[in-house]
């Protein structure tokens, strides 16, 4: 039953698993960021579910640049970035500094996608009012259930563990596996004023409500809890650079047909490090 659930829990990707490149055009009225990012996915199978694009990170993205001074002038880090939609989105949002992270099979594909908006942008014209050129971004190996930035990843630009004032992450919990060592990692890392935000896709209850529980467990509360919009996307607005790629997306509109709820979590002051 157990691996039935997992499974019901990974759905659909927002874009599948395909060795293309895709040009995702966000802005935002409120805040009057506009911005490009270009990425690459792979179906590369030892990147498991990094190789896609999800929409709870399309979610995540668009209250990011909807809510810039989340991250603006901030140090961020996101937890199990795949493809880094989200990191770039904060960068582009301007945070000071932003670390993308996830399993070591997941680097290469990861600093790719780092270099491919660094040369987009350097071309000038690459239809964007962003700030993502003033932002140092870095990606590094970090499994969940731990907590330690290895030596030949330090850098003075950037904090060390507890001194994150933002940690992002987007569909992280749906392996129920993985909860303790995922939150076990957050209390590591999260200092008593970071703000931790995780937009996860309702697919099953019970294992959403398990998440919380983990989190709770080793000290780190639920402070609110809100559903995010989905954006319905249709393949106009989905790009393989130079040609329109309808085969990139699930049908004509691309909406999750679950809920996306985005919790904001906060260490508790009394909490000791666990991992």
């Amino acid at each position: 039953l157990q691996d039935m659930m997992i499974t019901a829990a990974v759905g659909t990707p927002w874009i599948a698993y395909k060795s293309e490149t895709t040009v995702i055009q966000l802005s935002s009225a409120s805040s009057g960021v506009k911005t490009n990012i270009w990425l690459n996915t792979s179906n590369d199978a030892n990147l498991e579910t990094g190789g896609a694009i999800w929409h709870a990170a399309l979610s995540l993205s668009n209250y990011i640049l909807d809510n810039v001074d989340l991250v603006r002038g901030k140090h961020v880090l996101e937890l199990g970035s795949g493809c880094g939609l989200v990191g770039l989105v904060a960068a582009a949002a301007g945070a000071r500094t932003v670390t993308m992270s996830d399993i070591c099979e997941q680097m290469e594909h990861l600093k790719a996608n780092i270099d491919l908006n660094t040369v987009k942008r350097s071309s000038g014209d690459y239809g964007s009012n962003d700030f993502f050129n003033g932002c140092n971004i870095r990606c590094i190996p970090l499994m969940f259930g731990s907590a330690i930035i290895h030596e030949e990843n330090k850098n003075d630009f950037f904090p060390q563990i507890s001194n994150f004032d933002v940690i992002l992450g987007s569909d992280i919990g749906f392996d129920i596996s993985l909860h303790t060592l995922l939150a076990k990692s957050i209390n590591g890392l999260a200092g008593e004023f970071t703000v931790t935000l995780i937009a996860e896709e309702v697919r099953w209850k019970d294992i959403y409500t398990w998440f919380k529980s983990s989190l709770e467990e080793v000290g780190i509360d639920v402070e609110k809890e809100v559903i995010l919009h989905c954006p319905s996307i249709t393949p106009q607005d989905v790009v393989e650079v130079g040609v329109l790629k309808e085969s990139n997306v699930c049908g004509s509109a691309v909406t999750s047909s679950c809920p996306i709820n985005l919790l904001n979590l906060r260490k508790r002051v009394d909490s000791r490090s666990v991992y």
